[in-house]
C-alpha cells in the first residue's frame, strides 16, 4: 500500500479494525504485489520463500491463522500439507471475507471475527496442532509489546502439547536487526499514521513475550532484515 493511501486512513477503530485501510479491493488487488512481493523482501528484508517453508513445515492438521491478510500463504501450502481444519481469526471483515472465499473448498474453515488480544473463547483448550501469526503483531494497536501478552497466552492455551506457534513481525531494535533507511522511513510514517504500533519493539522484547507462557528454552527467534521470525513449541 502506498504511503499516500496509508497516511489518509483514519485511526484504528476501538475494536482494532481499520476498514478504510483493509478494504476488499486493496487486499485482493494490491496487497500481494505491493506488500508481499515487494515490501517483504525488498524493504523489510524477509524472503517469502522462508515464510512459505515455515508454514509448510509446522502447520498441523488443525491450525489457527491469526491475522489472515488475504490468505496468500495458506493458499500456497503444498498438497502434502496435513492441514485440514483452518481457523481464521481476524477483526477486519474484508480480510476475513476475501481469505475465506479464497480458501473455501480446500480446508474446513472456521471463522472467528474478533480482535486477537481478546480471549479466543470459541476455540477449545489444547485443541489445535499449530497457530500462525504472520506480519500481524506490529499492526495491532497497543502502547507496548507487553500488551500482546494475552494473544500469546491464548496461542499457548489452544495448542496441544507439542504444538507449534509460528510467525513473524517487524521489529525496530535488537540484536541482529538491520533497518534500512527506506524501512525506517516507512516504519516511522506508519506509526505516525496509526497503521503500525511497533516503534519500541525489539527482538529481546519479543523473546520475553513468547517465553512468558511457553518457557525460554522452547523459543527460537531468527532475524532477517528488520523481521523477527519465531518458532515456539508447547
Amino acid at each position: 500500500m502506498s504511503a499516500k493511501s496509508v497516511s489518509s486512513s483514519p485511526p484504528t477503530a476501538a475494536n482494532g479494525a481499520n476498514p478504510s485501510l483493509y478494504t476488499y479491493l486493496t487486499m485482493r488487488l494490491r496487497y500481494t504485489p505491493q506488500v508481499i512481493w515487494w515490501r517483504h523482501p525488498c524493504v523489510w528484508g524477509v524472503p517469502n520463500g522462508l515464510l512459505h517453508t515455515l508454514l509448510a513445515a509446522h502447520a498441523g492438521e488443525e491450525h489457527v491463522e491469526v491475522g489472515v491478510g488475504n490468505g496468500y500463504f495458506p493458499a500456497r501450502l503444498p498438497s502434502w500439507s496435513p492441514l485440514r481444519t483452518l481457523h481464521l481469526l481476524d477483526v477486519n471483515p474484508a480480510c476475513m471475507s476475501l481469505t475465506a472465499r479464497r480458501l473455501r473448498g480446500r480446508f474446513n474453515l472456521v471463522e472467528h471475527a474478533q480482535n486477537a488480544v481478546n480471549p479466543w473463547d470459541s476455540i477449545a483448550e489444547a485443541s489445535v496442532d499449530s497457530v500462525g501469526c504472520f506480519m500481524t503483531l506490529h499492526a495491532i494497536k497497543r502502547a507496548s509489546m507487553a500488551e500482546l501478552a494475552p494473544l500469546v497466552a491464548q496461542a499457548h492455551r489452544v495448542l496441544k502439547t507439542g504444538g507449534r506457534f509460528i510467525g513473524c513481525t517487524i521489529v525496530c531494535h535488537g540484536a541482529g536487526v538491520h533497518v534500512t533507511g527506506r524501512a525506517r522511513r516507512l516504519i516511522e510514517h506508519y506509526n505516525a499514521s496509526g497503521v503500525f504500533f511497533n516503534a519500541t519493539d525489539s527482538v529481546e522484547k519479543l523473546r520475553a513475550l513468547l517465553a512468558e507462557p511457553f518457557g525460554a528454552t522452547r523459543v527460537e527467534v531468527r532475524v532477517f532484515g528488520c523481521v523477527a521470525v519465531w518458532v515456539v513449541t508447547k
